[in-house]
């Protein structure tokens, strides 16, 4: 049995963009809101749909198949999850019906991959949870074979079972002019107000997402603010906020 307990959750809801690829969007908005676990609902419509079924006889999966053409997703729900190398994993089960006149085909099995035409979307997290996918040898499947609260168990946990402070190298602080500042996902900011916040996924120079240390994402405009070097981690830097004051 592999089961953990959900500590909370956040929902979020929106489309993905036009004729953008399914999983490059998904995996964007992911990296956007800092989910690594969810549970996803759709509707809409995509083109060119790619499905993968599995031979139970086989013990594997069968060659993908692609559909030409435009199809409704009359049902479209799955999983997000973590794979082997900590990357992305998306598991989505769908009922497609071909759009176009005179055609009657249905589509049912796992959606791996297909052009958005119009995707909306609700999206429920699985906050502090880790789920992994791995290929189960015995099936040929790939399911999960780890579920574990994230601070449990691992270089993320201290001995009490919470998640410990980030351990800095520090440097002498100094001021990153406005022209440099490069953020990162990984790196944080160390704000007067909110504490310390973890980068998200920068995508551009003004506004960067980050996770609250209470777990929700917000939005910060770097033009309000000026930012301080204080220290280096592996993957991340530590940088101190402070508000510009109107002249």
């Amino acid at each position: 049995m592999i089961v953990t307990e959900i500590g909370h959750s956040r929902k979020l809801v929106g489309a993905l963009e036009i004729n953008t690829d399914l999983n490059a969007g998904i995996a964007e908005l992911c990296h956007r809101f800092g989910v690594s676990c969810g549970h996803l609902r759709a509707v809409g419509y995509v083109k060119d749909p790619v499905f993968r079924r599995y031979s139970r006889g086989q013990g594997a999966y069968l060659p993908d198949e692609t559909y030409e053409g435009v199809y409704q997703l009359a049902s479209c729900e799955g999983f997000i999850s973590m794979g082997e190398q900590d990357d992305l994993d998306l598991f989505i089960h769908a009922a497609a019906a071909a759009s176009e006149v005179g055609r009657n085909k249905i589509i049912l099995g796992q959606l791996v991959r297909a052009q958005v035409i119009q995707f909306e979307l609700v999206l429920e997290t699985f906050e502090n949870v880790t789920l992994r996918r791995l290929l189960d040898a015995s099936t040929g499947l790939r399911v999960w074979l780890q579920a574990m609260p994230s601070g449990a168990g691992g270089e993320d946990s201290d001995g009490a079972g919470g998640a410990r402070e980030p351990e800095f190298t520090a440097i002498d602080a100094e001021e990153v002019e406005p022209d440099d500042i490069d953020l990162e996902r990984g790196d944080w900011l160390d704000h007067p107000r909110l504490g310390k916040c973890l980068v998200l996924a920068p995508d551009n120079d003004e506004r960067v997402p980050v996770k609250l240390p209470s777990g929700r994402v917000a939005e910060l405009h770097l033009g309000l603010f000026r930012l301080f070097r204080l220290g280096k981690k592996e993957g991340g830097t530590l940088y101190r906020v402070e508000v510009r004051r109107k002249k």
